[in-house]
């Protein structure tokens, strides 16, 4: 199985079963679409990927709001106004 990339505070791999409870029955023969509002190390979409053969598109999210505290130009901030 692919694995993250990043082993992330507060990932879902420890979580999998538990969420693969919850997972409709209809993801195992009907396209689908997956949306991870905070994919972080995308754990649960890695996982997703090789269990449900049928996702056909994913949308993938995470944002952290990261200042630096030193400097005046802050990279993200201006991201996020753009």
């Amino acid at each position: 199985m692919a694995k993250p990339f990043l082993k992330w505070a507060g990932g879902k791999t420890q979580l999998l079963d538990s969420i693969e409870q919850n997972i409709p029955t209809e993801f195992e023969y009907q396209e689908f679409t997956y949306v991870e509002a905070f994919a972080g190390s995308s754990a649960v979409f890695f996982w997703m990927l090789k269990k449900y053969p049928t996702l056909k598109k994913a949308i993938l999210n995470d944002i952290s709001n990261v200042k630096d505290t030193n400097s005046e130009n802050n990279f993200f901030d201006e991201q996020i106004a753009a």
